[in-house]
């Protein structure tokens, strides 16, 4: 017995017009663009899994570009940006040369810099071609420091010289991942039509189901109502709930509604749970009043950006998926409970007011300015990703006014929200005593070492560095406990140094031996302080913002010779824009230290 193969198992990107399905609408408007003299540019945006790399591929199919007054006149280059790990613009142009010497042979060859694909593209333009770049997973360019802005100022002259375009598809709007706030302001994104990939038209979410297996014995037709209620009308879905239909037929030799849902789930609970992840607390809420049949005003943003995502169905004010909306309410249940809606209000506005209470009194221990030492410039930023926070930095006025030093605290607690925010107020009124007639950073943890152990909830600790200034030597001193040292910017050598240094976190034992290092500095070096939380925000892929782009940033900020406030808020902004689609995961603290001219000794 030959097993009859299953069409709907496709999951990669599609690249048979054939097997492609829906998206009629959005199909023709980038077919318009296209067309159009000159070519426009358009920016697909959609969720994990929404088709942008299909769509794209689609649309540029030689059996597909018919809608062109002279197809073979356009060359459509595809640029994959997931194959370039180095994420270079000598890379970016390899991937160019590659994909135009691939469709047309004769075609110039060039350089790999900005001047030689001008030239190229110059001559293309002379002879009558139109080029179309389509630019799969952009987000990755933009989030790079390796294209800066001058390389995005080059693209959008030659999308305006030439007869140009730029297709891209990301995650989320191009400008909210850009790596730098003039990136952001770039004019290149100006020339963009934005596109949004959601869900399917109904008619096409009917011809997903049918078509394929409409040769085979085993039609799905007849059970569309329960494929539609399992998978919605998003295409990864849906075609999932087909596949688990056709295998359940296969398998049994008739349709069993349990055992089709079963297998649905077996493969949909990891996606449905990496999209609730991604939801921030109003988008949770909503999916549970709607999987819960309720009413909720159609007419709020939160609301209308979930339907423009697909993830509900705006007709009927539901959620795309019988299934998700079940896995929604149950997830729900699990973090916020079974209280009536208005009961939880009320509890949440009463625990909300407790934890502002609790903010502001632990906000109110960090330093609520800018110390002043001669000799130094000094800026922290804390910012919880709860009401309270586990993180908290804090100041030591050291020596005296002769040979004033400055100590700089960051410590990080494990854990975050009220439990981690206990353990931190227990840990600053105790760097209060233990600072009291200590100068040596290695000397002060141990002493809290030995005033946490023992008084610390079990599995709490506490990650903490410690480095006190001395202008006039123009020497540091540092202590780390479970905490990573800070970056160091070289302003002579105009790089940065990892400083490499470190010891057990305070509270884990009784007796724990700390070490220092010191390390000189000169004028206009800058070291970076930083919790966890900086370098362990991800974006919706699960990538880490690491300590990579943490110091491509301080390379940047040290050679423009930023203020420390204009550093930090950089800082912040740079992690925010990486981290957008899914959202602050832990609390984060960061401290700048630019280093002046030495004091005149008095």
């Amino acid at each position: 017995m030959q097993i009859p193969r299953n069409p709907y198992l496709n999951r990669s990107m599609i690249r048979d017009p054939s097997a492609f399905f829906g998206r009629r609408r959005q199909v023709i408007r980038l077919a318009t663009r296209i067309a159009s003299d000159p070519p426009q540019s358009v920016a697909l945006i959609g969720d994990r899994r929404s088709g942008k790399s299909s769509l794209l591929h689609y649309i540029a199919h030689p059996e597909v570009t018919q809608y062109l007054d002279e197809p073979d006149r356009t060359l459509f280059l595809w640029i994959d940006f997931q194959q370039d790990q180095q994420l270079s613009i000598a890379g970016f142009f390899t991937m160019v040369r590659d994909s135009l010497q691939q469709k047309l042979p004769d075609g110039p060859d060039f350089s790999l810099d900005p001047v030689g694909f001008r030239q190229a593209v110059a001559q293309l333009d002379r002879r009558g071609y139109r080029l179309v770049l389509l630019l799969d997973e952009f987000d990755r360019a933009v989030r790079s420091s390796q294209f800066d802005a001058e390389f995005f100022a080059y693209l959008r002259s030659l999308a305006g010289s030439f007869s140009l375009a730029y297709l891209t598809s990301s995650s989320r709007d191009l400008q909210q991942l850009c790596y730098s706030k003039e990136i952001a302001d770039s004019p290149f994104f100006n020339i963009f039509t934005t596109l949004q990939l959601g869900a399917l038209a109904k008619d096409e979410a009917l011809d997903l189901i049918h078509r394929p297996s409409a040769a085979t014995p085993f039609a799905l037709e007849d059970h569309t109502d329960d494929i539609l209620k399992l998978g919605g009308r998003l295409p990864f879905f849906l075609q999932m709930a087909c596949s688990a239909a056709f295998e359940v037929l296969v398998e049994e030799g008739t349709y069993k509604r349990d055992r089709v849902e079963e297998r649905f789930l077996e493969d949909a609970q990891p996606n449905f749970q990496f999209i609730w992840d991604q939801l921030d607390p109003v988008g949770r809420s909503l999916a549970n009043e709607l999987g819960r049949s309720r009413s909720v005003d159609g007419s709020d943003s939160a609301y209308q950006e979930l339907v423009r995502r697909g993830l509900i169905m705006e007709e009927r004010q539901q959620l795309f998926s019988d299934a998700f909306a079940a896995f929604a309410t149950n997830q729900y249940r699990r973090e916020v409970g079974d209280e009536p809606v208005e009961v939880q209000a009320q509890r949440l506005r009463f625990a909300e007011g407790e934890l502002q209470k609790a903010r502001e009194l632990q906000m109110g221990l960090m330093p609520q300015s800018n110390p002043e030492v001669a000799g130094l410039e000094v800026a922290g930023r804390c910012l919880p990703c709860a009401h309270v926070s586990g993180d908290l930095f804090a100041y030591l006025e050291l020596g005296d006014e002769r040979r004033p030093r400055l100590g700089v605290v960051v410590a990080d607690v494990r854990g975050h929200g009220m439990e981690g925010a206990v353990t931190a107020l227990r840990f600053s009124e105790a760097l209060r005593y233990e600072s009291k007639g200590r100068t040596r950073p290695a000397e002060i943890l141990s002493g809290l070492n030995r005033s946490l152990h023992g008084t610390l909830p079990p599995g709490q600790f506490v990650g903490c560095c410690i480095g006190i200034f001395d202008p006039e030597a123009q020497s540091l001193e540092i202590s780390c406990g479970g905490f990573h040292p800070p970056l160091h910017y070289h302003a002579r050598q105009a790089q940065v140094q990892a400083l490499d240094l470190g010891d057990l976190p305070l509270g884990v034992k009784a007796d724990v031996n700390y070490h220092s290092k010191c390390f000189s500095f000169g004028t206009d070096d800058v070291f970076l302080f930083f919790s966890d939380g900086i370098i362990e925000a991800q974006d919706d892929r699960e990538a880490l913002y690491g300590e990579e782009r943490l110091t491509d940033l301080l390379n940047r900020g040290g050679g423009d010779q930023l203020a420390t406030v204009q550093l930090i808020e950089q800082l912040f902004w740079d992690v925010h824009r990486f981290s957008v689609s899914a959202g602050q995961q832990d609390d984060m603290t960061g401290v700048a230290v630019r280093i002046g001219p030495p004091p005149t000794t008095k």
